[in-house]
């Protein structure tokens, strides 16, 4: 049976936010990318939406979305990717985080992975970069092509 050319539903991608000196520490995550037709319709939805109902709304996405991640409380236990949770993080790291999920912008490169992974984000953001899309946009037509 040939792969079917279709991001399917539990496909996960790892993600990385790099730390910003002073505003938040570095985040790892796995994600279900989300699709250029769900991304639209979020966009849609959250046009003209004050900036609370923006940040909840944009929550949970990112809840629907994120798979796991890296989050520690104050005694280095494990926090859940919750709704509630998604909405403490750091603005910045928040909005980072909702960029790369969304396919804005690519995830940040992880020491950590292999030569393989780095190279498919470098290649994915320099074709967003030349064709002027989204890196979401491009995702989806590298995996349908495959």
């Amino acid at each position: 049976m040939e792969t079917l050319n279709l991001i399917q539903d539990g496909y996960t991608e790892k993600g990385f936010v790099k730390a910003e000196k002073g505003i938040h520490g570095e985040l790892r995550f796995e994600f279900r990318p989300v699709l250029v037709t769900d991304r639209s319709a979020h966009v849609s939805a959250i046009d003209g939406m004050k900036a609370d109902a923006f940040d909840r709304k944009t929550a949970e996405v990112i809840e629907q979305h994120l798979i796991s991640w890296d989050v520690t409380n104050a005694k280095g236990q494990p926090v859940p990717p919750t709704r509630i949770n998604i909405l403490r993080l750091k603005p910045r790291l928040f909005a980072k985080l909702y960029s790369i999920i969304l396919g804005f912008e690519p995830s940040d490169i992880d020491s950590q992975w292999d030569q393989d992974a780095t190279d498919q984000l470098v290649e994915t953001s320099y074709d967003a970069a030349i064709e002027k899309q989204t890196v979401g946009a491009v995702r989806e037509e590298q995996d349908s092509k495959n």
